[in-house]
């Protein structure tokens, strides 16, 4: 599939085409939460639509906007449909239990819990604002602990891996072996964003390096910049929930989780995955925190 955007034309021929950025959102979904949020400066008038990004016999909605070379961002295009073929996308799951250190969910019953950034706060249950369940005002993770692919762990146990800017050692995630065409991961920064270098192994012995973005889950969405401050292959999949921060709920406080999505070789078998915290880049002087809450590998197929 390859999304094509009408030409640039600014009156002033001496501003040029700068960049694009393609947005793609699922037919019952919005903006906020979009498929895909990709600015490019290579792909200005076509955008070819990666299989495993997007779901197989489904609608979507997109649209673009232009970036000039003067900064400024033109108004949104008119939006325009397409439904994807009948391929074949297999999701495979990859169980973290075993790395999973904090419980940054709150849920009812759970009476103790971990901070998912340095100012005490928490994320919630659907319905449950801190002290009470069903709350209609407290929008949070749902019940059934089901986000597009992923599923979260427990509510009532650890469900994230967080990791500091004191975190040294390497930590590797168990995959299932398999060859895959993306990895995508459920994450989230807790006080500022992080960049998490991991390297993807492969049975052959080769190894990939890759930079794993986890934005804010308060500050970073929506973009706040001509070329948007999330970043890019990384997108907002839950966004404008509630939250707790120091025991107090916050409704409709804005917080996200996002799905930062990388590309796997996909002519080999994927053995593991390591993450390199000691290399990590943790903003606010080093007090953001990582927290990732799922894995899974997706293969798309004909």
């Amino acid at each position: 599939m390859v999304l094509e955007a009408t030409p640039f034309r600014h009156q002033d021929p001496g501003v040029s085409h700068q960049a694009t950025r393609w947005l793609v959102r699922r037919e019952e979904g919005s903006y906020l939460t979009p498929a895909i949020d990709e600015t490019s400066r290579k792909d200005l008038l076509s955008f070819s639509l990666p299989r495993g990004l997007v779901f197989p016999r489904s609608t979507y909605l997109w649209r673009v906007e232009h970036v000039a070379s003067n900064g400024k961002v033109s108004s949104s295009s008119e939006e325009t449909s397409f439904r994807t073929g009948d391929f074949e996308l297999a999701v495979t799951r990859f169980d973290l239990t075993a790395r999973l250190n904090r419980d940054v969910i709150a849920d009812p019953g759970d009476r103790r819990n971990d901070a998912i950034d340095d100012l005490g706060g928490l994320l919630i249950e659907e319905g449950f604002d801190g002290t009470r369940p069903g709350n209609p005002l407290a929008r949070g993770l749902p019940r059934d602990r089901a986000i597009g692919v992923h599923l979260l762990a427990d509510y009532g146990g650890p469900n994230a891996l967080q990791l500091v800017s004191g975190d040294r050692a390497p930590v590797r995630l168990a995959v299932v072996r398999g060859r895959y065409s993306f990895v995508r991961f459920l994450l989230a920064g807790g006080g500022g964003d992080c960049e998490m270098p991991l390297t993807f192994e492969y049975g052959d012995g080769s190894k990939a390096r890759q930079m794993l973005p986890a934005d804010d889950w308060y500050d970073d969405n929506p973009p706040d910049g001509p070329l948007g401050s999330v970043h890019a292959g990384c997108v907002p999949v839950l966004n404008n929930m509630g939250r707790i921060r120091n025991g107090a709920f916050r409704e409709r406080n804005d917080p996200a989780l996002f799905e930062a999505v990388l590309a796997v070789d996909p002519r080999k078998d994927l053995v593991s995955i390591v993450l390199q915290p000691a290399q990590a880049v943790f903003e606010r002087g080093g007090r953001a925190r990582f927290n990732l809450f799922a894995a899974a590998g997706v293969r798309a197929g004909e």
